[in-house]
């Protein structure tokens, strides 16, 4: 088989792992939440219901600063546009899936040997914690997705910078520089990651 023929397998194998955990267990509620689940969902469903950014169930509703934005609006967009809070986690599961691509990509940049690429892909999508936690309310499907993208939009910015003659790679750099805030507005620890960026330059 050809690697792209093995990558769509692989990727689509992913997938419908996440799809089957999803609608085989869907009565088996605790595969879907733990605690910061229910207070990212108190937070959506109050949004929703006009008593601001709250996880209080009564009155008077005290702003919460606890947690940040981005997770709670995800779900709540998803709520919005399908009609259910469950749609978020099938979106989770197409994230991971475009996550997995774009792992792929980095490791085109990185690497010349194609296979540990593709075991990279594979590892990435059935590592019993990456089965488990993209089926969860929480933002590390999320917050990994939009990393795994500034990662490679900024390794792609790098590997042009001196070779790019017509100011192409700013496009790159936009990109990396729109989705690390809001990485940092997804989960706290974020906003240690620029420096990390910044140090590459070097």
């Amino acid at each position: 088989l050809s690697n792209n023929r093995v990558l769509f397998f692989i990727l689509i194998a992913g997938l419908l792992a996440r799809f089957f955990l999803i609608i085989f267990f869907q009565n088996h509620q605790p595969l879907f939440y733990d605690a910061d689940s229910h207070e990212y969902m108190a937070l959506a469903e109050n949004m929703r219901l006009g008593h601001g950014f709250s996880w209080d169930s009564v009155e008077p509703y005290r702003p919460n600063s606890f947690r940040t934005p981005v997770y709670p609006i995800f779900i709540l967009l998803a709520r919005y546009l399908f009609g259910y809070y469950e749609a978020a986690l099938i979106i989770q599961a197409i994230l991971i899936f475009l996550s997995g691509y774009v792992v792929y990509l980095i490791g085109l940049e990185c690497f010349k040997n194609k296979k540990i690429v593709l075991l990279s892909v594979g590892i990435f999508l059935f590592m019993p914690f990456s089965l488990n936690i993209s089926v969860k309310f929480l933002t590390q499907t999320l917050f990994m997705f939009m990393l795994i993208l500034a990662v490679w939009s900024w390794i792609k910015f790098l590997k042009s910078l001196f070779v790019d003659k017509h100011g192409q790679n700013k496009n790159y750099f936009l990109l990396t520089s729109f989705l690390l805030p809001i990485l940092a507005l997804t989960r706290p620890i974020a906003q240690y990651i620029p420096i990390v960026f910044l140090l590459s330059l070097a």
